[in-house]
């Protein structure tokens, strides 16, 4: 058996070590997004928040929730997300990880949304968890204080602070036991599917831009819009303009930052840009435009930029767009 030289030898061992590093990181950052179940209902109310809180945060920022929900099987909070004050996104924490849901509609409360005084993850972990079925608050418009709604094993439901005013059920699945039916609800916002809907989809973006504004890019599909603008577009102070000026849309056409994001200059970015009814227009034209089986599309310019517009849209079971 012939021998390797020590140098070898040991060459070999430190990339094996980096490989099996690198399988490690990859399998950390994988549990990160996707965790392994977890049976919620035999963890404690404060283990199954720090739980559900930690898999959030593992690809979220800590972001306070404006309203908070808790039963043995699942944990809901709901944030600001985007420009729109007016309504907050679901996320739903059970046993096999965390989901984004829906937006709901604020509920009324008779003042302007502020900051949460307190996060409603560390006031929910400090309640005692003897004798309670389940558990919601919310913060409260106008002084970002929080109520909390704290249920017993009889199934009853105490306010506190007392007297506070009631707001809507918080849970997602109301939980067996509680009088839920009594409750109003939470109004959820409806939601575009802009492949299906394309009109809407440019009829928010020119609500979106002034009429001299140019589209270098435009990508979309089900649940998204990303909208690139020529610029310039201005950064931090003393650094140069971008060239080119970037926004993103969700599903309900809320827009993730009132100010274009600077962006740099990209293959396919359209040099010289198309107003947005050519864009539209263009589109309208693609054979492919109102099938319904549409998944994605695509606007950019051929030649590095500097050719002509094209739409490139994707359908199933097609390995190049259309």
């Amino acid at each position: 058996m012939r021998k390797l030289p020590l140098k070898n030898l040991i060459a070999r061992v430190a990339v094996i070590a980096a490989i099996a590093l690198l399988i490690h990181e990859m399998a950390q950052q994988y549990l990160a997004v996707n965790p392994r179940p977890t049976d919620l209902s035999k963890l404690t109310f404060a283990q199954a928040l720090a739980h559900c809180r930690a898999n959030w945060t593992a690809w979220h920022y800590d972001q306070a929730p404006l309203a908070l929900a808790w039963h043995p099987h699942g944990v809901d909070w709901y944030v600001l997300e985007g420009e729109d004050t007016g309504s907050m996104r679901h996320f739903a924490c059970t046993g096999s990880g965390v989901e984004r849901g829906q937006r709901y509609r604020l509920p009324a409360q008779g003042g302007e949304q502020v900051a949460p005084a307190h996060n409603l993850f560390d006031l929910a972990a400090a309640t005692p968890d003897s004798g309670l079925l389940a558990y919601e608050a919310i913060v409260q418009a106008g002084t970002g204080a929080p109520i909390q709604r704290i249920w017993q094993l009889a199934g009853t439901a105490q306010m506190q602070p007392a007297g506070a005013p009631a707001f809507p059920a918080l849970f997602a699945r109301p939980p067996p036991g509680l009088e839920a039916a009594s409750q109003t609800l939470l109004v959820p916002l409806a939601k575009k599917n802009w492949v299906q809907q394309p009109k809407d989809l440019f009829a928010l973006l020119a609500t979106q831009m002034q009429p001299a504004t140019r589209v270098a890019a435009l990508d979309f599909n089900e649940s998204a819009a990303y909208l690139t603008i020529l610029g310039p577009i201005p950064r931090g102070e003393g650094d140069p303009a971008a060239p080119f000026g970037a926004a993103q849309f969700d599903e309900y056409g809320v827009r993730r930052s009132t100010d274009w994001t600077a962006a740099e200059t990209s293959s396919g970015f359209c040099r010289q840009g198309y107003s947005l009814q050519q864009v539209e227009a263009q589109f309208r034209q693609h054979r492919e435009a109102n099938n319904p089986q549409l998944l994605s599309a695509t606007f950019r310019c051929a030649g590095e930029g500097t050719g002509e517009p094209v739409w490139k849209l994707r359908l199933p079971n097609r390995r190049n767009p259309a």
